[in-house]
């Protein structure tokens, strides 16, 4: 028998000598595995709790709408998301088990801080740590570790079969911004996790044809993966190469250009685009909220900002998509969201402007675009020009931004779909979205060209 102390749980026995019941009140047990919880600003991963009792069942409940609990047998779960603000911040999570004592779980989350990568800022001569190694990458704990980083490729070290890990947030407030791998004879070829860290500010130059926090990937037979990088700040390429009509350029929030070399194969996964990309102006210019121009495979990235195409001042086109300008690989699961537009580059001459890529001649499958798409001449809610040189293919993707163009090449999935055997939109992909200001229909799916296909794989139509 347990202890008489308490009120709730309560047994009843009939005293027969008096014909009176007797209430005789049970304290259970209740404790935790742990009752604080200290986490990083970003950091997104569950925390687990055993919760142990001798009650029929227990409960629990937050204070706190950026905590997700679930309870499982004796499992609590604890999901928090990253916190946005620069103060930290407490949560409580409240176990109760029929009469024992509730359990308090103190949840403590740090406030964002941010490293400053200024003018005149001095490079490290070493990194935080690490060997380089996949299981033990180099750290990057700093800004004058960014800029060692910074120094290391675009001297020539490309990092081939290299790891490196960011531990912090970068705010950037210098005059200018070299791209890591800047395309001078500098590329980079190493794996980089941003480990959900954030890179805020603004990244600015004039002097590079392949602009964005990265210029060039991907330089030889090399297979590497840059992943889980935030980029809020603003991309700007203020490049104007108008004197070269053959001078063309990239720019991409994550990078310029990704699979430069074609036995290369770089991988760009899990990234988030918050800031606003702008294009640069050259004799062709291709803008990508993602990348600049994808030669390998894009998965699991968000865009979120504006991607403002660059003008063509030559004869070659202005390519600008939510994802990337030109597409010859494969993007896969990617979402650009109704708060991001994609606006193609103010141009005379031909001028592509998709919701996912302005010009396709690789893969697309599961990607979904909801931002308003405004183009010159060529648009489509999910590609403005699909299979150019090759084929292109667009499996399972869903449009439902409006979709406005200058012309009759404009549709609420592809804008032109190029008439050859190697380039498909199949039915399993679905248009919502309005096209030049008439309803979604089946007619106006794709503005020119080979029209929508029956699905060969029997996919479930989005």
């Amino acid at each position: 028998m347990k202890k008489i102390i308490s009120t709730l749980c309560v047994l009843s026995v009939i005293a027969t000598s008096c014909n009176k019941t007797l209430e005789v009140r049970i304290l259970y047990s209740l404790s935790a595995s742990q009752t604080s919880i200290s986490l990083a600003d970003n950091q997104t991963t569950t925390q687990t709790i055993i919760v142990t009792t001798d009650a029929n069942s227990w409960d629990a409940t937050t204070d706190a709408i950026w905590l997700t609990i679930k309870k499982e047998d004796n499992i609590l779960t604890i999901t928090p998301v990253a916190n946005p603000e620069t103060t930290e911040r407490t949560a409580t999570v409240t176990i109760t088990a029929a009469t024992a004592p509730p359990v308090t779980v103190t949840v403590i989350q740090a406030g964002r801080s941010f490293e400053q990568f200024g003018n005149n800022l001095t490079a490290s001569s070493v990194y935080g740590g690490g060997t380089g190694k996949e299981d033990d990458p180099y750290l990057i704990y700093t800004a004058q570790q960014l800029k060692k980083f910074v120094y290391d490729v675009n001297s020539g070290k490309s990092y081939a079969d290299t790891y490196f890990k960011l531990m912090t947030h970068i705010h950037v407030t210098a005059d200018e911004w070299v791209p890591i791998g800047n395309g001078t004879n500098a590329y980079f070829n190493g794996n980089f996790n941003g480990n959900n860290h954030i890179i805020s500010g603004t990244l600015k130059s004039s002097d590079y044809r392949f602009f964005g926090f990265f210029g060039v990937l991907g330089s030889g037979s090399v297979s590497f993966t840059i992943s889980n990088l935030i980029i809020e700040a603003n991309i700007i390429n203020e490049s104007n190469f108008s004197t070269d009509n053959f001078v063309d350029s990239y720019t991409g929030a994550i990078c310029g250009f990704s699979g430069y070399a074609a036995n290369s194969y770089v991988v760009i996964s899990d990234c988030v685009i918050t800031g606003t990309v702008t294009g640069g102006n050259s004799g062709s210019s291709s803008t990508g909220g993602v990348a600049g121009s994808n030669n390998t495979r894009i998965q699991n990235c968000v865009v979120s900002g504006h991607v403002n195409g660059g003008k063509c001042l030559g004869d070659f086109g202005a390519y600008t998509g939510g994802i990337t300008g030109i597409h010859s690989g494969e993007i896969d699961n990617c979402e650009v969201l109704s708060s991001a537009s994609v606006t193609g580059g103010d141009t005379d001459y031909f001028s592509h402007t998709g919701g996912i890529a302005g010009m396709s001649n690789g893969m697309i499958t599961n990607c979904t675009n909801r931002a308003a798409v405004t183009g010159r001449h060529t648009v489509g809610g999910i590609v403005a020009q699909n299979g150019f040189v090759m084929g292109g293919e667009v499996h399972t993707s869903l449009n439902t931004g409006d979709v406005s163009g200058g012309n009759n090449s404009t549709g609420g999935l592809i804008g032109v779909n190029n008439n050859t055997a190697t380039t498909h939109i199949y039915s399993c992909s679905t248009n919502l979205g309005k096209v030049n200001g008439d309803s979604a229909k089946e007619s106006n799916q794709v503005g020119i060209g080979k029209g929508v296909e029956a699905c060969p794989d029997e996919h479930t139509k989005r």
